[in-house]
């Protein structure tokens, strides 16, 4: 009788140490996911909110800057701005290669393929035309570039210019 009362205690003591085993399992793979949400947000912090015309504004002004930053960043590098920049203001296409040539668009494909940018930003409410990311871009006689948000809203003129 003593045997199977200290079996059953053995039993119980064994299951209780599952389950715990079990909670902490869970615990941790809860504490995972939590910390895997955190740093994505710190790899792309959210963007102002879009749902207004001064909000679509703000969204094109970091995204001017963002595009801004990454053809400093180039030119650094490379001693010149990218090749196919024109000298009049012309829409940056959102691929590469034979579709912008094709469609008369700037070609900045080459912020990505370095690494300076993960994709080029699109305007918040769309290109005024096929393959274009809604922003244009235009060599300056001084030799600077000056990034153009054309669609900006409630008159607003969003400009960024690189050095």
């Amino acid at each position: 009788m003593l045997d199977t009362i200290y079996m059953m205690r053995i039993r119980k003591l064994r299951a209780n140490k599952l389950y715990l085993l079990v909670v902490v399992v869970v615990i941790a793979a809860l504490a995972s996911f939590a910390g895997n949400a955190l740093l994505q947000n710190a790899k792309s912090p959210a963007l102002p909110v879009a749902s207004t015309p001064e909000g679509r504004n703000e969204v094109r002004k970091a995204a001017l800057k963002q595009m801004s930053v990454a053809l400093e960043q180039y030119v650094g590098a490379a001693g010149a701005f990218p090749a196919g920049i024109p000298t009049v203001q012309t829409d940056i296409c959102v691929s590469s290669g034979a579709t912008c040539k094709t469609a008369h668009l700037v070609d900045l494909s080459i912020l990505t393929s370095k690494g300076l940018l993960s994709s080029l930003p699109a305007d918040p409410v769309g290109g005024h035309m096929l393959y274009s990311c809604g922003y244009s871009i235009v060599r300056n006689p001084n030799g600077t570039v000056t990034l153009v948000a054309p669609r900006a809203e409630k008159g607003a003129v969003i400009t960024q210019v690189v050095q």
